[in-house]
């Protein structure tokens, strides 16, 4: 993500609000990138525990440790979810002077946010959106095998079975990520 690579995260404090599949991805970029820590929030206990799969530090249960997560003690967030709720809570976890980056795609209605928070905590509110250089360092990446995304593949379904591969995939408390494969 250029966002990522932008400024730099090593020895950086980090939170990922969202342990999706993307949200998996960037705790792999933020690895590579020197992160010295990374923590992961859900509201789910199942993409918690593939989040500490794939390298997170630390994993927080959105609404169980809600107290650790309204403290400022990031340098750096990624909104990863897609969550206006998630999106706040990385204004409060955000040191002063850090930066919050937009990686999930918002609802497309009016966002009620306080840029009042953003502004008196000197906030770097930064959109990333998947596209350029990055899609490059992803196969680089996965060739050199630098970073290893077979924990986040749940499973593989034969494409006769392609819609039971779309009932495990819609349910997030059951799978990360399916694969058709012919």
């Amino acid at each position: 993500m250029r966002s990522i690579a932008a400024a730099t995260l090593l020895g950086k404090s980090v939170l990922i609000a969202g342990a999706g599949t993307i949200g998996c991805l960037v705790v792999l970029a933020a690895r590579l990138a020197g992160a010295a820590r990374i923590a992961v929030s859900d509201i789910l206990d199942r993409p918690l525990a593939q989040a500490a799969k794939v390298g997170a530090d630390e994993v927080l249960h959105a609404a169980r440790d809600a107290d650790a997560l309204s403290r400022p003690q990031f340098d750096v967030t990624y909104e990863a979810s897609g969550s206006i709720k998630a999106l706040a809570m990385c204004v409060g976890a955000t040191r002063r002077g850090g930066t919050i980056v937009q990686v999930g795609t918002l609802p497309h209605e009016p966002v009620p946010f306080l840029v009042g928070d953003v502004m008196t905590k000197e906030l770097d509110l930064r959109g990333a959106f998947r596209w350029g250089i990055e899609f490059d360092w992803a196969v680089s990446y996965l060739s050199s095998r630098r970073i290893d995304v077979r924990p986040l593949l749940t499973g593989q379904y034969p494409l006769t079975d392609a819609v039971e591969a779309f009932r495990v995939a819609a349910d997030k408390t059951r799978s990360t990520k399916v694969q058709l494969v012919a």
